[in-house]
């Protein structure tokens, strides 16, 4: 598998995985193409495409802060899904990392957010228990809930809130 960093809207990959983006968020969670246009401006973010074979296969959308990295977003194509292609990008990827990482999850209320958060969890994350809510990306949308799992140790309630105030400001300015 090869990584290749996406840094503007023009790059080869962009579009498809844009595509990809838009099909495996909903509307609430994600942000606008504008948005994401200012987002590249970003040294901590980084917009990682992965490549098998010649082929676009997925994305990793993470961002690098000074004592962790956030993953902000995940997915696969769906060709390849239910293949363990998303176990070995997510293996991969906490191989390479220098820095504890956190991503965000959606309370487990329904089967699709548990088998997600198993999922990580079968990756060696922890779910921490400290539940926040942050505004939503869009006018009009209710605000959003989650909880943080954290790789390759459980964090404080403390950590959570720091994350969210330091940031999410950052994450989400556009």
């Amino acid at each position: 598998m090869d990584y290749i960093r996406i840094k503007n809207t023009l790059d080869k990959y962009f579009t498809e995985a844009w595509d990809l983006y838009e099909n495996a968020f909903p509307l609430e969670e994600r942000r606008l193409i504008d948005a994401q246009v200012n987002v590249f401006k970003n040294s901590n973010y980084h917009f990682d495409v992965i490549i098998e074979d010649g082929k676009f296969i997925g994305f990793l959308l993470w961002w690098e802060f000074d004592k962790l990295i956030f993953i902000e977003y995940f997915a696969t194509a769906e060709s390849i899904r239910n293949k363990g292609f998303g176990k070995l990008i997510i293996e991969d990827f906490l191989i390479r990392s220098q820095k504890p990482i956190i991503l965000e999850v959606e309370l487990p209320d329904s089967s699709i957010r548990k088998r997600r958060i198993e999922f990580y969890k079968r990756l060696g994350f922890y779910l921490n228990p400290h539940f926040y809510e942050i505004q939503p990306v869009h006018e009009g949308f209710s605000a959003l809930e989650f909880l943080i799992m954290s790789f390759p140790y459980a964090i404080s309630e403390r950590d959570v809130r720091n994350f969210v105030e330091k940031c999410h400001p950052i994450i989400f300015k556009d």
